[in-house]
């Protein structure tokens, strides 16, 4: 039997979707990443609310690579994702971009998209091997509090 595209195994009469391990493995990634976002950040860079998730500055769909780069990261408040997402308010996005030079430096833009050309050659984005590489980053990151290596020494972004 298929459902939406995926075949379905009976057993003992209950039918279970067989999981797909590189989707398990991005989505434990994701958490991992935005578990790291909570940690690091209280409040939205644009609005100082408090932070409701961390929001990819270069988007996932055109930047693989980056997506789980702490140094493209920005904290969001829901308002403010909603409104960048929807709207793509330019006062959003001035804050945004304010933020992450404070944040990592004028020159944090090069850096990121250096890495994504280094990556996208090497053609080993979003396999299977990549998000376990990944999720051992993120978490050895979570275990030794890592991530707050990168806030800024006046700790504007925290309470």
């Amino acid at each position: 039997m298929v459902v939406s595209g995926k075949p379905l195994i009976a057993t003992n009469k209950l039918i279970t979707m067989k999981r797909d391990p590189k989707k398990t493995a991005s989505n434990k990634a994701d958490r991992m990443y935005q578990q790291i976002g909570s940690n690091m950040y209280k409040y939205c860079a644009v609005c100082n609310k408090p932070m409701s998730c961390l929001h990819h500055y270069y988007p996932k769909s055109t930047s693989a690579g980056l997506r789980y780069e702490i140094k493209n990261g920005v904290p969001l408040c829901v308002g403010c994702h909603l409104r960048h997402h929807s709207a793509n308010d330019p006062d959003i996005q001035s804050g945004m971009l304010l933020f992450m030079k404070e944040q990592w430096g004028d020159n944090w833009d090069i850096e990121l998209r250096q890495q994504k050309q280094i990556l996208q050659e090497e053609r080993k984005v979003k396999d299977l091997a990549w998000y376990k590489v990944q999720i051992d980053i993120l978490q050895e990151l979570l275990n030794n509090s890592e991530a707050n290596a990168y806030l800024p020494p006046e700790d504007l972004w925290r309470n």
